[in-house]
């Protein structure tokens, strides 16, 4: 939660006071953005992967899957 507000804030304010003041630490920030940003592109992977799984299922034998 605090990692998301200072995300939000991050424009207006630098992220390494927002941290002295939410009493977290700034690598730990930094390091909740690269799990975040890895999350959303493995998500983007998966989607993907269901579109082509969609496409194969409507295009061949009728509906089968496998």
């Amino acid at each position: 939660m605090r990692y998301a507000f200072i995300q939000e804030q991050s424009g207006g304010l630098p992220v390494r006071a927002m941290c002295r003041l939410l009493d977290v630490r700034p690598s730990g920030y930094y390091a909740w953005t690269r799990r975040s940003a890895a999350r959303c592109s493995r998500q983007a992977r998966e989607l993907e992967l269901v579109e082509r799984i969609r496409e194969t299922h409507r295009l061949n034998r009728k509906g089968a899957y496998g």
